[in-house]
């Protein structure tokens, strides 16, 4: 699976338990699967992922953030 793959799956499945969410879980999905799904159309057009500048705060590449999250929803992360 490629990571646009991998990012839209995550977005996927946000939506798909968003109604069961309560309290801020449930405001913040909607959200998350919209940047998910941006990142996976910046991954599938990669070059535009790839000259992306690094995170501010820790100097990871910014996509770096949103695969973490999406691995840690399909259940893929290290």
């Amino acid at each position: 699976m490629n990571p646009a793959d991998e990012l839209r799956t995550a977005a996927d499945k946000l939506r798909e338990v968003a109604p069961k969410l309560r309290g801020l879980y449930a405001r913040v999905a909607d959200p998350a699967a919209e940047w998910l799904d941006h990142e996976a159309n910046l991954a599938r057009d990669a070059h535009l992922w790839a000259k992306r500048e690094p995170c501010g705060w820790c100097g990871e590449p910014a996509h770096a953030h949103a695969l973490a999250v999406a691995r840690t929803i399909n259940g893929t992360a290290p």
